[in-house]
């Protein structure tokens, strides 16, 4: 089956539509003509085999296809807006200035802890920080928009240095399920069980899905990450699968998390452009490198310490 190559003036002109609901209307918002909106429409739906819009009238219904493709045009057009916004704010401040990109399981949890007290050792200089996609934080620091940045665990890189801190996924269940009383739990554990599903799009998402391949789930739920199911878990939902780095910050709020075996890989791993040529010692830039390392290698380590605390406690 032929792979959809997606135009960004398609996606741009979907987008339009979306928020117009006609054709005319998204010419307007894009400064373009009417027929050429159409025909980008057109060959989107050709390239997706996908019935985006019923006309009806002198207007277009979106189908249920067009909303969920929104939902995903749109997170793209928020995640490069973010990244835009981040990069014109670092063109407009002064050397040592940190930058860095990471994924959402980190900036809301983990990192924020290891920033404060790190920079407060570091006071010369000022901090940046923005989260996206693993997709996202790679074109930011190839872009040099970020100094470094952490991805999910197994991006390898070409020209990058990489340091990764591996975890394994967790089952996240209220404190009172019956499977808390387990040790470990198998993929098969979870058929029947009202299950809230990690959209699919991570490698996270895709490795969760390998693992229950031809068990049959109840998904009542789907979200963006594993801080939202363990939202929804601790709502009464149901159960997941998430990523370990989630459960350090949900511990002692009803919340029980077991291993989930056999293992699904979880974890981050840092990003970082190789060095081209030696620094010249005592410059802005060997400066800079130097606390770039300092940064990673002990964020690492604090990674590490909480991961084998959560492994220690049981996870409950």
């Amino acid at each position: 089956m032929k792979k959809a190559r997606i135009t960004q003036k398609q996606t741009e002109a979907f987008r339009a539509v979306m928020m117009s609901r006609s054709m005319t209307g998204a010419a307007r918002l894009l400064g373009s003509s009417q027929p050429a909106i159409s025909r980008l429409i057109q060959d989107l739906e050709a390239e997706t085999g996908l019935a985006l819009f019923d006309r009806v009238g002198g207007g277009l219904l979106p189908t249920q296809a067009a909303f969920a493709l929104a939902e995903e045009v749109e997170r793209s057009f928020v995640g490069l807006r973010s990244i835009t916004a981040f990069a014109e704010q670092l063109r407009r401040e002064r050397a040592g200035h940190l930058r860095i990109a990471a994924v959402p399981v980190l900036t809301r949890g983990l990192l924020a802890r290891f920033i404060v007290p790190f920079m407060q050792r570091h006071s010369g200089y000022k901090i940046s920080v923005v989260s996206a996609s693993s997709r996202l934080v790679v074109e930011a620091v190839t872009r040099g928009q970020a100094d470094f940045g952490f991805t999910a665990i197994g991006m390898n890189l070409q020209g990058f240095s990489h340091v990764g801190v591996r975890g394994r996924a967790v089952v996240a269940m209220p404190g009172n399920h019956r499977l808390a009383r387990q040790n470990h739990i198998a993929p098969s554990d979870l058929g029947g069980e009202s299950f809230v599903e990690i959209r699919p799009g991570t490698l996270f998402a895709t490795r969760v899905e390998m693992a229950f391949a031809g068990i049959q789930r109840q998904i009542h739920y789907s979200v963006e990450t594993s801080s939202d199911a363990c939202a929804l878990i601790a709502a009464g939902a149901g159960v997941s699968v998430v990523d370990p780095l989630v459960a350090l910050e949900y511990r002692g709020q009803g919340l029980a998390f077991r291993p989930l075996a056999p293992g699904v890989e979880a974890g981050f791993q840092s990003i970082q452009p190789l060095r081209q040529k030696a620094l010249v010692d005592g410059s802005q830039a060997y400066r800079d490198a130097r606390l770039f390392d300092s940064f990673i290698e002990n964020f690492r380590d604090f990674a590490l310490d909480h991961i084998e605390q959560l492994e220690i406690s049981q996870l409950s």
